[in-house]
């Protein structure tokens, strides 16, 4: 997550998306299918997001702690999607990584609010 929020300050969106993908494709071996997973979907939202208002990633990359807290969301509401939209029934396991991750997506958007609200 740090390298994607660095290279997106240094070089754009466009090509921290392509640098994660890389990076996935060449770990894949390393890496589980829920965390395989979680990375497709951090790469599909952000493209989402860039798609219906690229001027979001433009308009900050001078303020990385905003940068940092926008990805951070979109992480939160990855795992949010894959935590509590799961059909399979898995008891309790499922309640809590569901009530945990609706947490930190909670923290995260206030986050966003403090790191990119406006300056004025």
């Amino acid at each position: 997550m740090n390298d994607f929020i660095d290279t997106t300050l240094s070089n754009g969106v466009e090509i921290a998306l392509t640098n994660l993908e890389k990076n996935v494709l060449q770990n894949e071996i390393q890496l589980s299918t829920t965390k395989i997973q979680k990375y497709e979907e951090l790469a599909n939202t952000v493209k989402l997001i860039n798609a219906e208002d690229p001027e979001l990633f433009d308009n900050n990359l001078q303020r990385k702690g905003c940068i940092g807290a926008i990805i951070g969301v979109i992480f939160a509401f990855v795992a949010l999607v894959i935590a509590c939209g799961s059909t399979v029934p898995m008891g309790g396991t499922t309640a809590v990584a569901c009530y945990w991750t609706a947490a930190n997506f909670i923290r995260a958007s206030i986050t966003v609010g403090i790191e990119c609200g406006s300056d004025e």
